[in-house]
């Protein structure tokens, strides 16, 4: 990523996912302290980090919808493993509306939700219709590959530099690896499924199967009838898998800017370290600063 880009960049923050990060760190690194407050502290250390590496103070933070998400009535089994069930998702998804609230008193505004719709389709939604700036999306969520483009790359991995380089996928690196143009992602996760959101796509394709289909490469005749007869079924699994699943308009706060300016002058201005935010942000998370 060079200079230019880094300088006029929009950065769009997958609010569950970057959550759960921080939570994997504060177990780390503060496995003694109150787990909340310690995963909100590591939180706001990685947010800092971010719109510094990225020199922009230009966030926007996308949160799901955690009560009636479009994909479940489609396939009722979307998500039901148990990476989704286990202790972490679970604290992260009881204290989210904690954390959106504190979030924006320290001065992060620009978080969205939306019913039925999750954090990364909010985050799709402004990287497509806003090509004005230059995007990249934190998400570990591999759906979000498909909104790669000529103004958005993805930071597969939330960590900050100081824990090692952040790796960032751009277009041009995607169809290197996959001989793919983004947009036909979910075509691809649709057939082969998509095993982190539980979804088994058509048996018999698979992977390798569908890019072959795809890239018009080596594929026997087997293989081009199974596609075509499976057609049908998978529009559901390519459904699920697409981004945004559905169309919206966003009334607040305008699209023009998501200005967080006022939230990195409180990082910087304070010493981030965990003795002095628990001062600073008495009782994260009951809603008192």
């Amino acid at each position: 990523m060079n200079k230019k880009e880094r300088n006029c960049t929009r950065i769009l923050v997958d609010g569950i996912h970057f959550m759960n990060s921080a939570y994997g760190l504060a177990e780390v690194s503060f496995a003694e302290l109150d787990l909340k407050h310690a995963a909100f502290y590591c939180m706001l250390f990685r947010l800092r980090h971010v719109m510094t590496y990225w020199d922009s103070v230009d966030v926007v933070i996308g949160w799901p919808d955690l009560d009636s998400p479009i994909r479940n009535k489609l396939i009722p089994s979307y998500r039901d493993i148990a990476y989704y069930k286990d202790e972490r998702w679970m604290d992260c998804k009881e204290w989210m509306n904690d954390y959106m609230v504190d979030l924006a008193r320290i001065g992060f505004t620009a978080q969205l939700s939306s019913t039925g719709l999750d954090g990364v389709d909010l985050l799709a939604h402004i990287a497509k219709h806003d090509k004005d700036r230059y995007h990249v999306i934190l998400s570990r969520d591999n759906r979000v590959l498909q909104c790669l483009s000529d103004n958005t790359a993805v930071q597969i991995d939330l960590r900050t530099e100081r824990e090692g380089t952040p790796q960032v996928v751009t277009k041009k690196d995607f169809i290197a690896q996959f001989e793919l143009q983004p947009e036909q992602w979910p075509i691809l996760l649709g057939y082969a499924g998509n095993r982190s959101d539980n979804l088994s796509g058509i048996r018999g394709v698979g992977h390798t199967g569908i890019l072959k289909y795809l890239n018009g490469v080596d594929v026997s005749p087997k293989l081009k009838n199974l596609v075509e007869a499976s057609w049908a079924d998978a529009q559901v699994q390519i459904k699920v898998n697409t981004l945004p699943i559905a169309e919206f308009e966003l009334e607040s706060p305008p699209m023009n800017r998501y200005d967080s300016r006022e939230a990195i002058q409180v990082l910087k201005e304070h010493k981030l370290d965990f003795d002095t935010t628990n001062k600073f942000w008495s009782n994260i998370g009951e809603g008192h600063v």
